[in-house]
């Protein structure tokens, strides 16, 4: 089972099962239980990852506009927190 994830990540449970000749509960404890893969984005992923991986993983999703926009963005806001009175706030809001 883990040999057909690994060759097409994107297989589903249904396929799997037909495969295998075993039932969709079945492959999904599989999958989840004993090989710990997770579905993410329609893709198998394993769970267990390595500190190297979880960081390789974290640089793509930063893109350099992100950094782009916090250096810019330090300036005004170091300024609003030294000068706060009380009534400043900022959310964080990914998009």
């Amino acid at each position: 089972m883990d040999e057909l994830i690994r060759q097409n990540r994107h297989i589903t449970t249904r396929e799997i099962a037909v495969e295998l000749s075993i039932s969709k509960g079945t492959v999904r404890h599989i999958i989840r239980r004993k090989l710990g893969y997770g579905k993410v984005c329609a893709e198998w992923v394993s769970k267990h990852l390595s500190e190297i991986q979880k960081t390789a993983r974290m640089g793509v999703c930063l893109t350099s506009s992100f950094y782009t926009e916090a250096i810019h963005s330090l300036p005004r806001r170091w300024d609003q927190c030294i000068n706060v009175k009380g009534d400043y706030l900022q959310l964080y809001c990914s998009t």
